[in-house]
């Protein structure tokens, strides 16, 4: 170091900038030593100390962690997560990297000073971090969660009201989870005010109204997750983020929508949990899954599921998947989008803006060999004429269909141009369902009034002449409404259904073009059920109500 650098700085050797400057320059020889290890061990350095840091990374890895394996977590972009390190053989940092990992996150290394590492770390000592940690809930544990802190959907809001925009988010995904809701919707009413509805087993319910300064925090916190621009709010938007709960990460797909005052946000939470459901689970009888795994089971064939949107198609499409995947099979779907990840089952994601739609698409992957296919939903003759053509040589193929029953579906083939002589030999069976909502355990009983009783005798009697036994009826069931069902009487949903088995004499009706009449006829006479009768014989069972059917069906 000679004198006239030392003058040129304004550094005086006689006190203590100069010890600070000589630490600088030490320090800059080490960051120069790091950079070329790095680069010898072919993983990306990172100037640490210049790097703004969100200090919500640092309840990502506990302080503790941070100390014993010399990291810091940087960035983080959905389950991406970059992390600065000072030695990538340490035995103590591998294992904390793998727990991260472990936790779903996908980890990026950088190399980095321990110095700097160091430096990055002080927030993990500020007054404010320990303050916070100490507060802070975290709903992926399962001893203490945000789920079990809300006595009720009141609660909720006082709760909203009085925290960060990102406990926010997480008090309303644990509110949805104790709900069992499938979307959350925030809907800006004023300039003043905005609307937070669940849809809680079907049904759109308000919950409370939040300031809109409150929402408008909540929706930049949703937008930052979901990696949306922020400062676009003019047109829609649409993106992904999760979370974790009870060890199982639950993904969330956000559509943004510009409105009068302000952008409209829907969240659909996607747990895991409810595609693994088995037949049983989604309200199918005994029969009904004798005559579907039968059906299943079978070498080849087109099995349809049919109905409106929000009726449970893609969730007993799942559930089917589930039960087909053994190791001795290949199964490849084509998803618009993809709402569950299935391990051991190869997901394609439709991409219009590369022509990769459900038609190109399924004639790729029938090129991949598969056992099974699963179309998201057929939209056109294209796919239609695909589909069945794969069914006729050798794949099951499962598909869903926008038809109001069963039956209809065949008509509704003929009309978008599919021969009969394709569609008689492909169709193995056909479903059409609804979902109704199960009363709470909270119900009391009622007798039925006369309207009621007649209706549902006359279907009673209808069953029991073809060969169903149906018990008669004296008491229905009434809601009544408590905390368990946030005061709704209904807690979950089960499944209404009728089943088409297209068997040899309902071919040869369709290679005849018979018209749907006559195939429902003859359909009775193999034991068909319709979707009102099967929403009865949910009545007879207690298991839901008759508005509820009535509504439905």
């Amino acid at each position: 170091m000679d004198e006239l650098n030392i003058q040129e700085k304004n550094i005086d050797p006689t006190k203590q900038d100069f010890g600070d400057y000589l630490d600088k320059i030490n320090l800059g020889f080490k960051e120069q030593e790091v950079q070329e290890k790095a680069k010898s061990l072919n993983i990306p350095y990172v100037l640490i100390s210049e790097i703004a840091i969100n200090p919500d990374l640092y309840y990502i890895i506990d302080k503790e962690d941070a100390e014993i394996g010399k990291l810091v977590a940087f960035y983080e972009y959905g389950k991406k997560l970059k992390i600065a390190v000072s030695d990538i053989n340490r035995e103590q940092t591998k294992n904390i990297i793998k727990k991260i990992n472990d936790k779903g996150y996908i980890t990026e290394i950088y190399l980095a000073t321990e110095e700097g590492i160091k430096s990055a770390q002080k927030p993990y000592y500020s007054e404010k971090y320990l303050k916070k940690k100490k507060d802070r809930l975290n709903i992926s544990e399962k001893d203490s969660s945000y789920e079990a802190e809300i006595e009720n959907l009141g609660s909720l809001k006082t709760k909203i009201l009085n925290t960060t925009a990102e406990k926010s988010l997480d008090l309303l995904h644990a509110g949805s989870l104790k709900t069992n809701a499938s979307d959350i919707h925030l809907q800006p009413l004023s300039e003043l005010s905005a609307l937070v509805r669940f849809r809680i087993d079907g049904k759109l319910m308000d919950i409370f109204e939040i300031p809109y300064k409150v929402f408008d925090q909540i929706t930049k916190r949703i937008k930052y997750l979901s990696h949306l621009k922020l400062n676009i709010s003019n047109y829609p938007q649409d993106g992904k983020y999760s979370f974790e709960v009870n060890n199982r990460k639950i993904d969330v797909r956000v559509s943004t929508l510009p409105s009068s005052y302000g952008e409209s946000l829907v969240m659909r939470i996607l747990d895991p949990v409810k595609s693994l459901l088995n037949f049983e689970a989604l309200g199918f009888e005994q029969k009904i899954v004798e005559r579907l795994e039968l059906n299943l089971n079978k070498p080849h064939g087109l099995v349809l599921v049919t109905g409106p949107t929000g009726s449970g198609k893609t969730t007993t499409l799942y559930s089917m998947l589930h039960y087909l995947n053994t190791s001795d099979k290949k199964i490849i779907t084509l998803e618009d989008p993809i709402e569950y990840q299935l391990k051991g089952i190869t997901q394609s994601q439709i991409n219009l803006e590369n022509n990769y739609n459900f038609d190109t698409g399924l004639k790729a992957i029938l090129r991949q060999d598969p056992n099974i296919v699963m179309v998201g939903e057929i939209r056109d003759l294209s796919t239609a004429e695909t589909a069945s053509q794969a069914a006729l040589t050798g794949h099951i193929v499962l598909s869903t269909l926008h038809t109001n029953s069963a039956i209809e579906t065949i008509p509704r083939l003929v009309n978008m141009g599919v021969p009969s002589f394709m569609i008689a030999p492909s169709l193995n069976v056909i479903i059409a369902q609804r979902l109704v909502r199960k009363v709470c355990s909270c119900a009391t009983e009622r007798e039925p009034n006369d309207y009621e009783k007649q209706y549902l005798n006359t279907v009673i009697k209808n069953l029991t002449e073809r060969g169903h036994k149906i018990p008669d009826i004296n008491k229905i069931k009434s809601i009544a409404g408590c905390e368990l069902c946030s005061n709704t009487g209904y807690k979950g949903q089960t499944s209404i259904i009728e089943i088409l088995d297209i068997n040899e004499d309902i071919k040869e009706m369709i290679l005849n073009n018979e018209p749907s009449k006559n195939i429902l006829k003859e359909s009775y006479k193999n034991g068909f059920i319709n979707m009102k009768e099967s929403g009865v014989i949910k009545i007879v069972q207690g298991v839901t109500t008759f508005n509820e059917v009535w509504r439905v069906a």
